[in-house]
């Protein structure tokens, strides 16, 4: 800003200053210091599910391919829940899973197959700790709109996160709680003997069942240094815009409770 105008040097000479006397003030008392209010952020929620994509895996070996039948139908244009393309999904993913141990299925042949696949760019991600995996789960659904496949069961099983709900949008803030997590699991309907029956797709789980259902990488046939006693992500990393932009109904859902503000 301008400073304001001053006094000319003519009326500076010529006219007399005159001070005024002192007021005397009485001061208030000093009270508390004020505190800062934090902005109070609106609750979000984002699901990206809907009706008629879910498949379950045909058998449970096929638990990886099913996840990745079910992520391809909900990033679309199409919808495709039979049992002949889960199988062409499980001979590519086995195909390109370069990490497997006991040459079965392995993360990098659910990354390298969905992008193949077309349905943009995924990539392993592993994490130190289960907070940090669930916080980039979460973050890479929000920024991209795609859904991200998460290695559960000590990495035996393949789920796939479809929404959550927080007590603030992750793109605006990273202050952000997670009161739960949209899952869509393809073992649904069955029963498993060590982690109980499965929910229904797109069901809210609660972080206390997040812990329950993804302890640490841990496999039974050999050691894997950089994925032991950690947590993995198949994780989608470029936005849709960059493949063309998604079919109107693969659009991610954004709640209203959510306004456009600056990142805090």
């Amino acid at each position: 800003m301008a400073p304001l105008p001053g006094a000319s040097a003519a009326q500076a000479t010529l006219e007399p200053v005159v001070t005024a006397p002192a007021a005397t003030a009485s001061r208030a008392p000093a009270g508390p210091p004020r505190k800062s209010v934090p902005l109070k952020l609106p609750a979000y929620r984002m699901d990206i599910y809907r009706k008629g994509i879910f498949v379950s895996q045909i058998d449970k070996h096929h638990c990886m391919s099913a996840a990745m039948q079910n992520m391809l139908n909900l990033i679309g244009p199409k919808v495709d829940t039979t049992a002949a393309t889960q199988r062409r999904i499980s001979d590519l993913a086995h195909r390109l899973s370069d990490d497997a141990l006991d040459h079965t299925w392995g993360p990098n042949g659910w990354a390298k197959g969905l992008t193949q696949l077309g349905a943009g760019t995924y990539v392993v991600v592993v994490y130190d700790t289960r907070a940090a995996q669930l916080k980039a789960a979460v973050e890479a659904l929000r920024r991209t709109g795609r859904p991200v496949g998460i290695l559960a069961w000590w990495g035996a099983h393949s789920w796939v996160l479809t929404g959550f709900r927080a007590s603030a949008d992750p793109a605006i803030t990273d202050h952000y709680t997670v009161s739960a997590y949209n899952i869509v699991d393809p073992w649904y309907p069955r029963i498993s003997s060590i982690w109980g029956a499965a929910s229904p797709p797109d069901a809210l789980h609660p972080p206390a069942n997040m812990v329950h259902n993804l302890p640490a990488w841990t496999r039974p046939e050999g050691h894997y240094p950089d994925r032991d006693g950690k947590w993995l992500l198949v994780l989608p990393v470029d936005p849709p815009t960059a493949r063309g932009g998604p079919s109107d109904h693969a659009r991610p859902y954004l709640s209203p409770m959510s306004p456009d503000l600056p990142r805090a």
